[in-house]
């Protein structure tokens, strides 16, 4: 049954498995990377209103982090077919790659990668490289994401 419903949920919103929904300046990737590595937080109004303007919503649940060792995440899965949320991961330094349903895909510096939740994913660092990583949801919409 989620299969369908999955299926019947990004037709209607013509949701993808994933995008490249914008790319942030060099000089915000910068400012990420400070408040990640610092913990200064003085930039962050600056970076989330940036991140906004290109997605041209609101972000929420965000989270930055810088992880110094190689990972890889639990997969993960939103069951939540009620509300089109999306999910986006931008990479500011280091070496990540995103496997969402069975694909994998190498996520290119300071490019905000949307990723379909409803699918099941993964994140991995698959070196010693140090990462920092930004990450939120929002609110999909069709006429401005798709």
């Amino acid at each position: 049954m989620s299969k369908i419903q999955r299926d019947k949920f990004n037709a209607e919103y013509n949701m993808p498995s994933t995008k490249i929904l914008g790319t942030i300046s060099a000089p915000i990737g910068n400012k990420i990377n400070k408040m990640i590595v610092s913990g200064d937080t003085s930039d962050a109004k600056l970076i989330v209103d940036s991140i906004n303007s290109i997605l041209k919503t609101t972000i929420t649940d965000i989270s930055a982090d810088t992880f110094p060792e190689p990972f890889q995440s639990d997969s993960k899965m939103n069951l939540n077919y009620d509300e089109p949320t999306g999910l986006f991961f931008l990479v500011t330094q280091g070496n990540v790659e995103i496997r969402v349903d069975g694909q994998s895909f190498k996520l290119q510096t300071n490019k905000i990668f949307f990723i379909n939740e409803r699918l099941p994913y993964v994140v991995l660092s698959p070196d010693s490289s140090r990462v920092n990583m930004f990450s939120a949801k929002f609110m999909w919409d069709k006429n401005i994401h798709a």
